[in-house]
């Protein structure tokens, strides 16, 4: 832990043109603790204090030293303390860690440091009580026993003509061309980049390969459809998948625990469409592929989602025309009725599909179905911490 206190006038190469030389830091820049649990039920803060002798124009820059996350103070004052509150939030798409290392950094406007202090984060931030994680469970395919692992999400991807012609090599696939469960298996997928990591880990999903001329019409236009992530079933906290989900299960598979949770129940607590929100971190290539971000409803409550059978799914559409970490908040009344092409005839069915409305109540599944934008385009999926919230865009 450094500090420093200046007495002598600084030069006006250090300090900010306003300022000139009489910008003395008279009393030391520090925080107000080395250390903070910001999951203490008394919301707990660290307060930066310090003091110049006049008003300048200050900057305060809190580093993760694991993670990469920013936070990033900026004021014109003589005293910092009321400026300078931070509860663990961040402005970058990084999270700061559980048990990490932060350094703030005290500068001027210009740039030029001049005092700094270090604090220890025992906890982050927890999740906000109006949200939950759809896909809690992150998990590689040597994680588990892949019999195990399925239950936590499935995975698919365009299959005609062969099951393994358009996938990644990286990518295990089973005899029948179907994933069980796929997480990040490569440490040194993007040597440059800090993984999301969410709240609770540091994997994210991806999906990469090539269309192989499946065509799917969709709210913006044909698509041609490459693989999908598909939740467990939402409503049933009985399920194995939903108890190795939801319940109180190690990250690495374990038996199902004997409680899961009946995720939609929450979900209705929006009230309405336009309450409703889900979210998602997407790492961009820009490489004109599409993620489309699926909600299915078992419209006719048989416990199953059966286009066939007139359920219905809505979709919002995620263009990847821009490069690194992205969050989206997608409010459910913007999502648009799914159409649904019947692979026998050929027709299109969409209007004889479900209710034709949505309702919070029969949402059964989430999907993300990665389509190229052109035939026979390729496209990847990089997506961290799925989540759906309540009254509010997703928060941290």
């Amino acid at each position: 832990m450094f500090f420093f206190s200046c007495k002598k006038k600084t030069s006006e190469e250090t300090v900010a043109p306003q300022v000139q030389s009489s910008a003395n830091l008279i009393e030391p820049f520090k925080a107000n603790t080395s250390t903070i649990n910001f999951r203490d039920s008394s919301g707990m803060t660290v307060i930066f204090q310090g003091k110049f002798d006049k008003p300048v124009k200050w900057k305060i820059s809190i580093i993760g030293l694991q993670s990469g996350a920013v936070k990033t103070f900026l004021g014109t004052a003589t005293d910092l303390n009321f400026s300078s509150i931070w509860n663990g939030s961040q402005d970058s798409l990084y999270f700061f860690r559980d048990n990490e290392k932060v350094v703030a950094h005290l500068s001027f406007d210009n740039g030029a440091e001049i005092a700094r202090d270090t604090v220890l984060v025992i906890k982050n931030k927890g999740l906000n009580s109006n949200q939950i994680a759809l896909f809690p469970k992150y998990v590689k395919l040597d994680d588990c026993n892949p019999n195990r692992s399925r239950f936590f999400y499935t995975v698919g991807y365009d299959i005609e003509p062969d099951p393994k012609a358009d996938m990644d090599p990286s990518v295990q696939v089973d005899a029948n061309g179907f994933i069980e469960a796929v997480g990040d298996s490569s440490l040194n997928l993007f040597p440059n980049a800090k993984y999301q990591g969410g709240l609770t880990d540091s994997r994210f999903f991806y999906l990469k390969g090539q269309d192989l001329s499946t065509r799917m019409q969709t709210e913006s236009g044909p698509d041609y459809y490459i693989g999908r992530f598909q939740s467990v079933n939402l409503k049933d906290s009985s399920s194995a998948g939903n108890r190795l989900t939801f319940g109180d299960t190690p990250v690495i598979c374990g038996l199902p625990s004997k409680y899961g949770k009946n995720v939609t129940k929450l979900l209705v607590q929006a009230g309405s469409s336009d309450n409703l929100y889900f979210n998602v971190f997407v790492f961009g290539n820009n490489d004109g592929s599409k993620i489309n971000y699926i909600t299915k409803e078992d419209d006719n409550n048989d416990g199953t989602y059966k286009e066939f059978d007139g359920d219905e799914s809505y979709e919002k559409a995620i263009v990847i025309d821009f490069n690194g970490w992205k969050l989206f908040s997608l409010r459910y009344s913007d999502f648009t009725k799914a159409a649904f092409l019947d692979p026998v005839d050929g027709f299109d069915k969409t209007q004889m599909n479900g209710n034709s409305r949505q309702d919070i109540s029969n949402i059964i599944n989430v999907q993300f179905n990665l389509v190229a934008g052109i035939k026979g385009g390729k496209g990847q999926m990089i997506i961290d911490y799925p989540t759906a919230s309540w009254g509010s865009k997703f928060s941290y």
